[in-house]
């Protein structure tokens, strides 16, 4: 008697025109922060909570609404917060306070989703509206680092490098050209 053949594996789709992390507050106010592609199923970026401790989060794709993700069964209430998001699935209800800028990560194959704390000192400001790219930076030594603008604080900026560290710069330490750049862009 032979097996009956095994049932077809089913590969949800990955490749989406963008992804953004959305919020709803207690007042039907709608947030939203888009996410960049870093790789072929990797999304980052990142957003910000001014004093946020209510409300749901979730990632929505395409900007049509028809595919989105939750995690109704786990509460953000700690960070860094990690889960793995349902499709569809119901808001993830925060739990905690947020308030400043965090790292969003999420891997659209696995699922896996990230919020951290982008910082420790809430005074820090997001980049111009538009999403940062990576470029050269130099210091007054005429040393160089590719990262991309992640804040820029009064006395220094945050980077990221390719690699995805963290670096913290003070903002006198970089050539005049790239502490005029960072100034652009550090919010009013």
């Amino acid at each position: 008697m032979r097996a009956p053949p095994p049932a077809p594996v089913v590969v949800e789709n990955v490749n989406f025109d963008s992804i953004t992390l959305m919020r709803w507050t207690v007042d039907n106010e709608p947030h939203s922060w888009p996410l960049k592609k870093v790789g072929p199923i990797l999304w980052d970026g990142y957003a910000r909570f001014d004093n946020v401790s209510n409300g749901g989060l979730w990632l929505s794709a395409n900007a049509d609404g028809k595919t989105y993700w939750g995690q109704a069964y786990d509460s953000l209430n700690r960070l860094p917060y990690q889960t793995k998001m349902d499709r569809p699935g119901s808001d993830i209800q925060i739990q905690t306070k947020l308030d400043g800028i965090y790292r969003v990560r999420f891997n659209a194959q696995t699922r896996a989703f990230r919020i951290e704390a982008a910082s420790t000192d809430a005074t820090e400001t997001m980049p111009a509206d538009t999403p940062e790219q990576i470029r050269t930076w130099t210091d007054t030594r005429g040393r160089t680092v590719e990262a991309k603008l992640i804040s820029v604080k009064e006395a220094s900026v945050l980077l990221e490098n390719a690699s995805g560290a963290i670096l913290e710069v003070p903002l006198n330490a970089l050539s005049p050209d790239d502490q005029a750049y960072a100034k652009e862009r550090r919010a009013p």
